[in-house]
């Protein structure tokens, strides 16, 4: 059984420049999680703004979804809790 194989390799990001340097400036990952901080910022009322959300999520990644996930946390609780 042959394994399949990745039809760019590694390093093949070069092969389309334009997509390496949008992914490279702004990755489509940290887009998503920084609309969703966005988001939670809105509804809690919390200053700030999607560049900054983009930065937080860039350099500390995993600080930033714990904090998120604890934000968003407590209204679950609570939902869950009313329903009981």
């Amino acid at each position: 059984l042959k394994m399949g194989e990745f039809s760019n390799g590694l390093f093949g990001c070069f092969n389309n420049c334009t997509l390496c340097l949008i992914t490279y400036i702004a990755p489509f990952g940290i887009y998503f999680v920084a609309k969703t901080r966005e988001k939670i910022r809105e509804q809690k009322g919390i200053d700030g703004g999607f560049g900054s959300d983009c930065l937080v999520h860039l350099f500390c990644p995993l600080c930033a979804l714990v904090q998120d996930a604890q934000e968003i946390q407590p209204a679950a609780q609570a939902e869950s809790m009313a329903r009981e």
